[in-house]
């Protein structure tokens, strides 16, 4: 199988997993407690930060409609858009782009850290835009700061045993099918 195909049979596999995540994700008042942003940083670090940034955009688009429907589909989606994208994009960059270390697991925590706090402070901003447009209080969207960012480090942990884990193992294979051929 051409390399390119199966990168991108991967990425819609991860697409839909992150979509599954996303979906079934606990909300609370405050934020929402989900995994949807392992499947992304996977991609963006198996790959490179445009398949991320692609298959970030796919989950955005699929979750926005169905957890909001298509007549939701408005001025704020393309904001909320952002956050998926992010964590594709950004880990891909700072794993192919910007290594820190030569250690593969520093490398993953550096990169999974860094795209979580962003992811965080990107939905910070997509909320404080939402209470513009739409006109709730302000006063939410900073102390819901606070609770985003327990859950984003919370979160980051997980990620980063898991993929410390996962990461290697996927390359391996990865590497080894284009080898077969």
């Amino acid at each position: 199988m051409n390399s390119k195909i199966k990168k991108m049979c991967i990425c819609g596999m991860m697409a839909a997993i992150a979509i599954v995540l996303d979906y079934i994700s606990f909300k609370t008042e405050f934020t929402k407690i989900t995994l949807y942003g392992l499947p992304l940083l996977l991609v963006g670090i198996l790959f490179d930060q445009n398949y991320g940034l692609l298959t970030g955009l796919v989950e955005g688009i699929i979750s926005q409609l169905i957890c909001y429907g298509p007549g939701s589909i408005g001025l704020t989606t393309p904001i909320w858009m952002i956050a998926p994208m992010a964590w594709g994009f950004l880990s891909g960059l700072l794993i192919h782009k910007i290594k820190i270390s030569k250690n593969d697991k520093v490398n993953i925590i550096f990169a999974v850290v860094i795209t979580a706090i962003s992811v965080t402070l990107i939905n910070t901003g997509a909320s404080f835009l939402d209470a513009l447009i739409i006109g709730y209080s302000y006063s939410f969207v900073v102390v819901s700061l606070l609770t985003r960012i327990l859950f984003s480090l919370l979160s980051a942990i997980i990620y980063c045993v898991v993929l410390i884990i996962v990461v290697p193992i996927l390359k391996k294979n990865i590497h080894t099918d284009n080898k077969d051929k």
